[in-house]
């Protein structure tokens, strides 16, 4: 009993000195690491801004919902289903923001926002 009680005791102070070193290595800045701007895994991909509102939500669920209904995309696997839709709603949205990198199986989708901006930008040069 005694000796669990040390090992558990060692535990927690290891524990708490791996901590305190990562954290400081975050603090300080550790030299032998690249910056951000110098790393390779930065992810750069074209922004829009969109403007959230029920009448950009809606026209979206709109051009969404007609295209998932196409003969091209009806029956494909969700994650290509998916992506014909995208095309389908713009295809020069789509080949400015995913192309260059096509989204994966259980990626986050952190480029969507953008793309409804782009869709949003180019419907209302239409507009004009």
């Amino acid at each position: 009993m005694y000796l669990r009680v040390q090992f558990k005791q060692i535990l927690f102070t290891i524990t708490i000195f791996v901590i305190t070193n990562e954290y400081l290595k975050v603090v300080k800045g550790d030299e032998d690491k690249k910056s951000i701007e110098d790393d390779d895994t930065l992810f750069i991909f074209p922004e829009f801004d969109y403007v959230e509102s029920s009448k950009n939500e809606i026209a979206f669920k709109e051009w969404e919902a007609a295209c998932s209904q196409t003969p091209t995309c009806l029956g494909q696997e969700p994650m290509n289903k998916l992506r014909c839709i995208r095309k389908c709603i713009s295809p020069s949205c789509y080949n400015e923001i995913y192309s260059f990198d096509e989204l994966e199986e259980g990626e986050i989708d952190i480029r969507f926002q953008s793309f409804k901006g782009c869709l949003a930008q180019r419907l209302h040069k239409r507009r004009l």
